[in-house]
C-alpha cells in the first residue's frame, strides 16, 4: 500500500500537464514495477508456506506406524489365550498348531495349561515364516531359518485398533470446531502453532512413551495437529490476493503431496534396502516435525494477515492508503487481545456497532470493562464474518461443488484410510507400500498442480491478448482515483476519511481486483471442469473395482487420487474466492449508507471473510459423511475390503451424478460449450 499509494499520487501530479502518450508510458511503468513488487513479496509468502507445510508433512514412519505400535507375538498369544478353558484335554485338541495355528499347548501345574505361539525356530516352513499366522517370525537369510521379528512397543493388534486409533476419530472434531471460531476471533497464529506442537508431542510420546495411556495421548495431540492443519489450510487465503487463491492452494497441496511423496520412499528405502529399525524412522519424522514448527513461527505472521491486504490492495488501486479502513497498528491491538487506552476502544466492523472514540472512554475504565468491551468487539466482527458466509452460501453453483466436494471427499479418505489393506489383500503382503503409496502421491501432486498450470497458461495468453486493453484499464483506475480525491478536496464539510462508496464504485473495485486477474472464470466454465474430472474420476473407480489385481487396481487408485485432487483444490478456491466477493458486496453496501464521523481519525474496515468457519463447516460435514459411511459398510454390514470398494464406488458415481443434474439445472446444456472465461461479477 505504501509503494502503491506514493507512486500513484506522484504519477497523478506528473500525468495531468503531460501528452496521452507519456501518460500511457508513465501508467506502463507504474503497472511494471507494482507487479515486481508483488511477485517478489508474493513468492516469498507462497515460499514460506508451502516449506512449512512441507516439513510437517515429510514423515517416513507414517507407513510403518502399526508395524511400529503393534508386537505380532503379543498379538498371537492373545488369541491363543482364547481357545484355553478349564478342560485340559479340550484344551490340547483346540490348542495346536493344526487346528489354530500358531497355537501350541504344554503342560503345566495349573488345570488348564499353557497355549502360546509357536517358537520360531520350531517354524520349519520357509513359507509360513512371516505369514498371517506367523507374523511375529521373519526369515533369517544367514541362518536360513525362522527368527522372532523385533517388537518396538508391546501393544497386541485390538489394542492399538480398539484403543489407540480411536481416540484421534474422538478427538479430531471437537479440536476442529474449536479452532475454527478461535482463529477468527483471537489469533490465526496462536490456533495454528498451539495445534502444530500438538505434532511435536506426538512424536515424542512415540518415541518415549510405553503405555496405553500415553499412546491416546498421543492420538489426542495428533488430532490436535491434524485441526490446525485444516485451520492452515484457511490461513493461506489471508496473506495472498484473490487472483492468487487458486494456484497458492495449488502449490500448499502439491508440497503436502510432494513431501509424503518423498518421504515414503525414503523409509522403504531405508527399512527395506538398509534393513533400518523403524525407530530410526521416528526420530527423522520428530525432527522434520520441530523443524517445521520453528519455520512456522517466521511464516505465521503475529498480527492478522487481513489487516494488511497488501496483496489485494496493489490489485485494486482504488484501495490506497489513504483510503485504508484500518491501519496495522490498530490492528495488532484488536487482534492480538493487547492493547492501550486507544486500542481497546477500536470497535471492528461496518454498520454494526456505533463507532466510539478513545476520549469517550475515560481511564477511569475498570479492567473487566475493557476485557467486556474487546469481548463485544470481537463478536461484532464474528457476526459480520458469519453475514459474508451466509452470503457466499446462497451462490447456488457453489452450493453444487460444495455438495461434491463432501460426499466426494468422504469417498476419498475412506480409499486413503484403507489404501495399506487394501495393497496387502492385492499384494499378500506390505512390501513396498511405501514407494507405492509415492507413486499414487505423485498422481495426486500432478493433479493438485494442474489448475495452477491451466491458471498460469491462460494468464501468458490473456497477457499476450489483451495488454492494451490491461494498460486502458489501468489508466482509467488511475483517472477515477483522481476524480475521487477532487471530490474529496470540494467537499463543504472537511473529512479526514474516504467518501462514502456507491455500488458503482464497487463495481470498479470488483472489476479492479479482476483486471489484474485473468483468470476469473466464470461459473460455468468451473463446473463443467470439474465436471470432467468426475468423470474421470468415476471411471477410476470403476476400473480399480473391476480389475481387483494389484497392479491395474493401484494404477486406477492412482488416476482417482490425481483427479480428485483437481477437483479438491479448484472447490477449495471457489469457496474462498466467493467468500471474498460477499464481503466487497456487504462493504459496499454498508459504506453506502453509512455517514462518516468527521471527528473520528479513520473509518473502520469490514473484516476479512471467516475462511476458517467456512472450512470447518464443510469438513466436519465431511467428517460425519465419513463415519457413517465407516459405520454402515464396516461396523454394521461387515462387509469385506472389495465389496466395500463397490459399495463407495457407487457412491461417488451417485455424488457425480447428482452435481451434473445441479449442473444441468443451473446452466442447462451450454455447460458443455463453457470454454471461454468470462468476468464472475458480471455473471
Amino acid at each position: 500500500q505504501h509503494f502503491m499509494r506514493h507512486h500513484v499520487d506522484d504519477d497523478n501530479a506528473e500525468i495531468s500537464g503531460n501528452s496521452s502518450s507519456d501518460k500511457e508510458i508513465r501508467v506502463g511503468n507504474l503497472k511494471s514495477a507494482v507487479e515486481r513488487f508483488v511477485v517478489s513479496r508474493s513468492f516469498g509468502v507462497v515460499f514460506g508456506l508451502c516449506l512449512f507445510i512441507f516439513l510437517l508433512s515429510f514423515k517416513p514412519s507414517e507407513p510403518y506406524l502399526s508395524q511400529f505400535l503393534i508386537c505380532n507375538y503379543n498379538s498371537q498369544s492373545s488369541f491363543c489365550d482364547t481357545l484355553l478353558s478349564s478342560d485340559q484335554s479340550s484344551n490340547i485338541d483346540t490348542c495346536n498348531v493344526d487346528e489354530n495355528p500358531p497355537c501350541s499347548f504344554s503342560s503345566s501345574s495349573t488345570d488348564s495349561g499353557l497355549c502360546s505361539p509357536l517358537p520360531c525356530q520350531n517354524v520349519t516352513s520357509k513359507s509360513d515364516c512371516g505369514n498371517s499366522d506367523y507374523s511375529y517370525c521373519v526369515f533369517d537369510t544367514q541362518s536360513n531359518q525362522c527368527k522372532d521379528d523385533v517388537c518396538y512397543k508391546n501393544f497386541t493388534a485390538d489394542e492399538v485398533n480398539n484403543d489407540i486409533y480411536v481416540w484421534s476419530t474422538y478427538a479430531y472434531l471437537p479440536f476442529l470446531l474449536f479452532l475454527g471460531p478461535y482463529a477468527e476471533l483471537f489469533s490465526y497464529r496462536t490456533a495454528i502453532l498451539v495445534g502444530i506442537s500438538g505434532r511435536v508431542v506426538t512424536r515424542f510420546l512415540l518415541l518415549y512413551g510405553t503405555t496405553i495411556s500415553t499412546m491416546q495421548i498421543m492420538q489426542v495431540t495428533y488430532a490436535l495437529g491434524t485441526a490446525a492443519e485444516d485451520v492452515f489450510s484457511a490461513y493461506i487465503y489471508y496473506v495472498v490476493s484473490p487472483s492468487e487463491y487458486e494456484r497458492v492452494t495449488s502449490y500448499v497441496k502439491t508440497s503436502a503431496l510432494v513431501a509424503s511423496l518423498l518421504s515414503g520412499v525414503l523409509g522403504d528405502l531405508l527399512v527395506v534396502e538398509g534393513s533400518v529399525s523403524v525407530t530410526v524412522l521416528m526420530y527423522i519424522s520428530a525432527m522434520f516435525v520441530c523443524a517445521g514448527f520453528a519455520v512456522g513461527l517466521y511464516v505465521i505472521a503475529k498480527r492478522n494477515p487481513s489487516a494488511e491486504g497488501m496483496l489485494a490492495s496493489v490489485n485494486n488501486p482504488l484501495n490506497s492508503s489513504k483510503n485504508s479502513l484500518l491501519d496495522s497498528s490498530q490492528s495488532d491491538k484488536v487482534n492480538s487481545g493487547r492493547g492501550d487506552e486507544e486500542g481497546d476502544n477500536i470497535i471492528l466492523g461496518v454498520g454494526i456497532a456505533p463507532q466510539v472514540k478513545a476520549s469517550e472512554h475515560p481511564n477511569t475504565l475498570t479492567g473487566w470493562q475493557r476485557r467486556r468491551a474487546r469481548i463485544q468487539a470481537k463478536l461484532a466482527v464474528f457476526a459480520l464474518q458469519l453475514r459474508f458466509l451466509w452470503l457466499a452460501l446462497r451462490c447456488k453453483p457453489l452450493l453444487a461443488l460444495l455438495g461434491l466436494w463432501i460426499g466426494g471427499n468422504a469417498v476419498f479418505t475412506t480409499f486413503y484410510g484403507y489404501e495399506v489393506s487394501i495393497y496387502d489383500e492385492l499384494n499378500g503382503s506390505n512390501s513396498w507400500n511405501g514407494s507405492v503409496l509415492a507413486a499414487i502421491l505423485l498422481a495426486g501432486s500432478a493433479g493438485a498442480m494442474l489448475p495452477a498450470w491451466i491458471s498460469l497458461l491462460n494468464r501468458k495468453k490473456s497477457s499476450d491478448v489483451n495488454g492494451s486493453q490491461e494498460l486502458d484499464s489501468t489508466q482509467s483506475l488511475i483517472e477515477r482515483n483522481d476524480l475521487l480525491s477532487n471530490q474529496t478536496a470540494t467537499q463543504e464539510r472537511p473529512s479526514p476519511t474516504r467518501p462514502p462508496l456507491t455500488q458503482q464504485s464497487t463495481d470498479d473495485a470488483i472489476n479492479a481486483n479482476n483486471s489484474m486477474d485473468n483468470d476469473n472464470l466464470s461459473d460455468e466454465v468451473v463446473c463443467a471442469r470439474v465436471l470432467g474430472m468426475c468423470v474421470l474420476s468415476s471411471v477410476c473407480l470403476v476400473v480399480y473395482v473391476l480389475a481387483w489385481e494389484v497392479v491395474a487396481s493401484m494404477c486406477s487408485l492412482a488416476g482417482f487420487f490425481a483427479s480428485w485432487q483437481f477437483v479438491n483444490v479448484v472447490c477449495l478456491a471457489r469457496l474462498a474466492t466467493q467468500l471474498k466477493t460477499a464481503q466487497l458486496s456487504v462493504q459496499a453496501a454498508e459504506m453506502d449508507s453509512q455517514q462518516q464521523d468527521p471527528g473520528f481519525p479513520s473509518t473502520v474496515e469490514a473484516p476479512e471473510p471467516p475462511y476458517s468457519i467456512a472450512f470447518v463447516l464443510i469438513i466436519a460435514l465431511n467428517v460425519g459423511v465419513q463415519v457413517i459411511f465407516d459405520s454402515i459398510i464396516f461396523s454394521y454390514l461387515q462387509l469385506d475390503l472389495h465389496s466395500a470398494s463397490w459399495v463407495l464406488v457407487w457412491v461417488f458415481v451417485s455424488v457425480c451424478g447428482a452435481f451434473a443434474m445441479a449442473c444441468f439445472g443451473l446452466f442447462g446444456l451450454e455447460i458443455f460449450g463453457s470454454g471461454a472465461r468470462c468476468n464472475r461479477h458480471n455473471q
